[in-house]
């Protein structure tokens, strides 16, 4: 290691390199990277040889093929079309559930007429059902 070379810090090295800090640990205590400790305010750290950490692409990079992607402006009218899908849909579905509405309102049964009070006998009058107290009244 010669003292003129670029050193970078844990967290810009693993920037770098498009890993996590913890990746990048791992490599130094292997020898995949070049880099040695320092002391730090903090606690002993880590810096690495800035030509020992080769650039690779961010996380992801490699999954987008440009070559086969279809042009924006077909994006664009291809979410537009689908918008639109999903408004005529929307409006489809209030129609259906206003009708749902209608009907469950026309198919219930007619309230039941109120029962004539007939005369009743004084011992019917006498029996009352017994007072209900509810477990959480306590008074």
């Amino acid at each position: 290691m010669t003292e003129g070379a670029n050193w970078l810090g844990l967290k810009q090295a693993a920037q770098q390199l498009g890993v996590s800090e913890r990746t990048v640990r791992r490599w130094l205590t292997t020898g995949k990277l070049e880099g040695r400790r320092v002391s730090t305010p903090f606690g002993p750290g880590w810096t690495i040889k800035a030509d020992s950490a080769p650039l690779v692409a961010p996380k992801g990079a490699d999954m987008i093929e440009t070559a086969n992607a279809p042009p924006l402006a077909e994006l664009v009218a291809l979410v537009e079309r689908q918008q639109n899908r999903i408004v005529e849909l929307a409006s489809r579905l209030a129609v259906a559930v206003a009708e749902v509405e209608r009907l469950a309102i026309t198919a219930l049964p007619a309230p039941h007429p109120e029962p004539v009070a007939t005369e009743s006998t004084p011992a019917a009058e006498t029996v009352s059902a017994p007072a209900v107290r509810r477990w959480w009244r306590f008074w």
